[in-house]
């Protein structure tokens, strides 16, 4: 999974339907990146390593920085304040500061948008432990001990 968003939250949810998955194809719209920056530094949304890879590979840095600031509230906008750097070099820093620290993503991400959230949620509806792994990028044994407290 490159990236991917809880859309709505239910207790009683029992599907994964409320889980909006982004894929290559998606990634290679220009306008969908627009969206997913957007969302990203909102914090609604999680890009994993393998997303913020493709999305380099795909792109490249300068033109993701270039589509992110024509963004409302990407990068470029959220760090736009005077005593902030929003250049392209504090841009590349910042992915590879995500990239390092997925799936541990800022106290300010609301609780079920948590990578391990949705995780749980994929563990709860009958996903195996590898799948969910090898879906959000977390260790196994991470997982198996999460799958333990279910």
């Amino acid at each position: 999974m490159l990236a991917y968003e809880r859309l709505g939250h239910s207790l009683m949810d029992k599907t994964l339907s409320c889980i909006r998955e982004y894929t290559k194809d998606d990634l290679t719209d220009a306008e969908t990146i627009r969206i997913i920056c957007n969302n990203y530094c909102a914090q609604y949304l999680q890009i994993t390593k393998s997303g913020w890879k493709f999305l380099i590979e795909y792109y490249g840095y300068e033109k993701l920085y270039e589509i992110d600031k024509s963004c409302n509230s990407g990068f470029y906008h959220w760090y736009g304040s005077e005593n902030s750097d929003n250049g392209f070099k504090s841009y590349k820093k910042w992915i590879g500061e995500m990239m390092e620290n997925y799936p541990n993503v800022p106290d300010s991400v609301y609780i079920d948008h948590r990578p391990e959230s949705i995780a749980r949620s994929a563990l709860e509806v009958g996903k195996t432990i590898e799948e969910v792994a090898e879906l959000f990028e977390l260790p196994i044994d991470y997982v198996q001990k999460m799958k333990e407290r279910i």
